[in-house]
């Protein structure tokens, strides 16, 4: 993630402002998940430092923490009204997230222990399409969405095979990471890792420096 957090500087010192043109940004942390899925308060600690990154660079940041998924779907819809067409605007996620179907969801506090099936998440979870939609409809000049949300999958069990209950199903239905989904128009969407591979989650803060 040092390398998008410093390619996102870059590119966001080089953007040219017009005067009708806002820099505004949505940063969400989900760390206070159930179970054995916590993680370490390194989504809020990233997170945050995003936020001192964005403000560096003359974004007015709107951070989250620790969001359910009424609160989650809220604040992007929040966040979208916001936004006009001459706007540069940066999305930001860490937390857990998966996929299912080669859909994308962004995984809110409160949801693992409420999916029992993999169906469970497109009302469970926040779908990324969710979010993407609500930026296209809005269609500010610039979206840059960062989806630091391809740790362990936390949905394993529900991957498995009804004939073998230790072998995952190894299809398209059931990978690590998130699924490389198409972007629209005006859309930079950049992940933490490939399609099936899992970031590193290690422990406190990312130094920016």
């Amino acid at each position: 993630m040092r390398f998008i957090y410093f390619l996102l500087l870059l590119y966001c010192c080089g953007l040219t402002v017009s005067a009708q043109a806002a820099r505004l940004a949505l940063v969400i942390g989900n760390n206070a998940y159930q179970g054995g899925y916590h993680l370490n308060k390194k989504p809020i600690n990233d997170a945050k430092e995003m936020t001192k990154l964005l403000k560096q660079v003359g974004f007015k940041v709107y951070p989250f923490y620790d969001l359910n998924r009424e609160a989650f779907q809220s604040e992007i819809q929040r966040f979208g009204k916001r936004l006009s067409k001459d706007d540069q605007v940066v999305v930001y996620y860490s937390g857990h997230g998966s996929q299912y179907q080669q859909h994308n969801y962004l995984i809110p506090v409160g949801a693992i222990n409420e999916v029992g099936v993999p169906t469970h998440l497109q009302y469970k979870a926040v779908s990324v399409d969710y979010l993407l939609d609500t930026l296209e409809y809005y269609s500010p000049a610039v979206n840059i969405v960062i989806l630091d949300a391809c740790r362990d999958n936390p949905f394993k069990s529900l991957f498995r095979s009804k004939n073998d209950s230790k072998t995952l199903v190894r299809n398209k239905d059931a990978l690590n990471g998130l699924h490389a989904q198409p972007a629209p128009s005006g859309t930079l969407l950049a992940y933490a890792t490939e399609e099936n591979k899992q970031a590193l989650a290690g422990r406190g803060s990312l130094p920016l420096s």
